[in-house]
């Protein structure tokens, strides 16, 4: 899969036809803001591609999710996300899996990703998310910070139930002391890798769990790649030898809830931030976030305006 020249970094989605309106609004940002060296690879269920073709162009590639799979994965058949909504049926597939217990579709989506982030050029992979959208210029500058690529880590936070589960996993996975906290939290958006470490990453795996990587993390009912990832960076190779720069600034204005009184606050966006993204399960209705979208770049059309006048 390299119908592209082989760029700097690569842009990565993962989607489906219950995110396709967001998605769009997403890959018309990275048409808009990111550097038009940065190659942007959706990849999406194979029955729904045809969903997704009009998205595909020089810059773009979109792909099928399941040629990211092992043959002995395979997902279930599901009705489409409306009755999924009705029957009261999950919201992403359910795998059958051929070596372990049926794994959960977003245990399968993040195999996806590391699965994905392997196979790609480059030397840079940054995660994008389909409820994400650049609101001002990206470029290699938004990534690297004296000479290494960024790595998004907040120092104290992520001690959290929702966590514990992920740290243990981490631990377990990558051979290291078992705790169920590593002292930060690695989650935010845009998720920065560097391709090599993924390598390294999923090699480490192997010989501690002593078995394909693909089938260590399908037999881990609950775990994290940004966690997995970011602990591996910092426990295990050190961030000098991982060619990280951690940092706790983000590039990202993020709405992870509705407020409680159902009132969403004025878009902000931060002199150095990129990006908003408001969660998918926010209950925001297509036409709010497109006009929270125009808004905030709006907004950051002015102060980097503001910024150029002095």
């Amino acid at each position: 899969m390299k119908p592209y020249d082989e760029p700097a970094v690569t842009l990565l989605t993962l989607s489906f036809s219950g995110d396709l309106a967001l998605c769009r609004m997403l890959c018309a940002s990275v048409d808009r803001f990111a550097d038009p060296s940065m190659h942007h690879v959706l990849a999406v269920p194979r029955r729904e591609r045809a969903l997704f073709a009009d998205m595909a162009g020089p810059r773009r590639t979109v792909m099928a999710q399941e040629d990211l799979l092992p043959r002995w994965l395979l997902r279930l058949p599901m009705p489409r996300p409306a009755w999924r909504k009705r029957l009261g049926l999950p919201r992403r597939d359910v795998y059958l899996s051929l070596k372990s217990m049926p794994v959960r579709g977003w245990i399968a989506q993040q195999i996806m990703k590391i699965a994905l982030a392997l196979s790609l050029p480059g030397e840079i992979v940054v995660h994008l998310d389909s409820d994400f959208v650049f609101v001002r210029k990206f470029t290699l500058q938004d990534i690297m910070i004296d000479g290494k690529a960024r790595l998004q880590r907040e120092g104290g936070a992520g001690d959290g139930a929702m966590y514990r589960p992920w740290n243990l996993a981490a631990s377990r996975l990558l051979g290291i002391g078992e705790a169920d906290y590593h002292g930060a939290d690695f989650v935010d958006f845009p998720v920065v890798w560097r391709r090599e470490n993924v390598v390294r990453l999923t090699e480490r795996i192997e010989r501690e769990c002593a078995m394909p990587w693909q089938l260590a993390l399908a037999k881990t009912p609950n775990f994290s790649e940004y966690v997995l990832y970011g602990v591996f960076c910092e426990k295990v190779l050190g961030f000098a030898e991982a060619g990280h720069a951690p940092t706790a600034n983000s590039l990202c204005r993020t709405i992870w809830s509705a407020p409680e009184d159902g009132r969403f606050p004025e878009p902000e966006i931060g002199l150095d931030q990129v990006a908003i993204a408001v969660q998918s399960t926010v209950p925001m209705s297509l036409d709010a976030r497109a006009d929270y979208i125009a808004r905030a770049t709006a907004l950051a059309a002015s102060r980097d305006a503001q910024r150029i006048a002095g």
